[in-house]
This record gives C-alpha cells, sequence and structure tokens, in this order.
C-alpha cells in the first residue's frame, strides 16, 4: 500500500547503478535501500513482502531483522536462477522453490 522512492543514484540499463561495484558509497545507498521500507508506520506487521529489484539479500536481511507477523513469507525473485543469493538461507527458511522465485519464512 505504500510506495516510496529509493534513491540509490544514476543508474544504467535493466535499473543497475551506473558507479559501479566498487564504489565506497554502493554500501551506504543499498543500506538506506534496504532499510527504507520499515520507515512506514506498522510495517513491521506485513504478512508477505515481495523483493524484487536491487540489493535483495541486504533487503531480505533487513526484513528478518524487522518483521514481526509470526506467519510472515518473504518472495524473493530470481532466487533459484542467482546462487549468489543463497546466503539467505542462513537467517530465511525455504518455503517453497519455484522456477525463478523463492518463498521463505523467518527461523
Amino acid at each position: 500500500r505504500h510506495v516510496q522512492l529509493a534513491r540509490i543514484g544514476p543508474v544504467i540499463e535493466w535499473g543497475r547503478p551506473a558507479y559501479g561495484r566498487r564504489q565506497p558509497f554502493l554500501s551506504q545507498r543499498a543500506l538506506h535501500y534496504a532499510q527504507l521500507p520499515w520507515k512506514v508506520e506498522g510495517a513491521e506487521l506485513a504478512d508477505f513482502l515481495l523483493i524484487d529489484g536491487r540489493f535483495r539479500v541486504a533487503t531480505a536481511a533487513s526484513a528478518a531483522l524487522h518483521l514481526r507477523h509470526p506467519q510472515v513469507r518473504i518472495m524473493i525473485d530470481d532466487y533459484t536462477v542467482r546462487p549468489q543469493y543463497s546466503v539467505v538461507e542462513r537467517f530465511l527458511d525455504i518455503e517453497h522453490a519455484g522456477v525463478r522465485c523463492a518463498v521463505f519464512t523467518l527461523n
């Protein structure tokens, strides 16, 4: 219900940051992006979260720290086609994995 604009700076095709991966301010922008949803009052009580776009692992980690709904489900787009995202399994449990997406619960 709430749309927020995350300012990550200039982007190129597919919304990738134009400043590259090795820029020192990338981590600061990723942190801001991942924490933005929790600035909405009551967001911690959401029962479903779709993670798509930039900084998916950081956003999933931030969600795991903030979400409080006992049956919350977190869906991450492109999860099964990007093995680097598997780090989220340290703090999320896979409930279902499809062709591209996976649905998680908090562990």
